[in-house]
């Protein structure tokens, strides 16, 4: 079966994947093809027909992943910035928002933590990074600005993974208002 009885394949093929991901944050022991085909509520017959093997399925895992955050990246634009360093901006408001910010962002970070242990995912990943960063060093923001930029993005998503308190929305919004002027000097 490669479809759920009502569903197109590709409505079954992302619920294989959210079903994945799921599993993933309760521990990278409990990923198992006969496990996601479970809790996707799929045959086994029905997830190898999207994902042939467990590599595959991680490295659609990790296409999601890069992708998900570029339509982040897509809903922090404000097409009235027109103004040298608009890309920046996008990224800061982006990686900032409190809608992509918390348990999603932890359990985003943990499942790419898993995904860069395994080669082929890995390279999905580090190319959307490469891509990434290459945006950012060509959209004008001084480099030592924006590594500071970079480094206060990911730090407000790393430290409650450490202990740190997690930012409320007025925090993140005084942080992202903080950033957002660096990119105007």
């Amino acid at each position: 079966m490669s479809r759920k009885q009502g569903q197109t394949a590709e409505q079954t093929r992302e619920d294989i994947l959210r079903a994945a991901a799921r599993l993933l944050a309760g521990g990278a022991a409990k990923l198992t093809l006969e496990g996601t085909a479970k809790a996707a509520q799929v045959s086994k017959g029905g997830l190898i027909y999207h994902f042939p093997s467990k590599d595959s399925l991680l490295v659609a895992l990790a296409e999601q992943t890069v992708a998900a955050f570029r339509e982040d990246l897509e809903a922090a634009q404000d097409p009235l910035d027109g103004e040298a360093r608009s890309f920046t901006r996008c990224f800061i408001r982006a990686a900032l928002s409190p809608s992509v910010s918390g348990q999603k962002t932890r359990d985003s970070m943990f499942l790419m933590s898993f995904l860069l242990r395994h080669p082929e995912a890995a390279a999905v990943i580090r190319s959307g990074e490469a891509e990434l960063t290459e945006q950012l060093a060509s959209d004008g923001v001084d480099p030592d600005t924006l590594a500071l930029i970079i480094a206060a993005t990911d730090g407000v998503h790393i430290a409650p993974m450490w202990g740190g308190k997690e930012k409320t929305a007025a925090e993140l919004e005084r942080i992202t208002e903080q950033l957002l002027a660096l990119t105007r000097v």
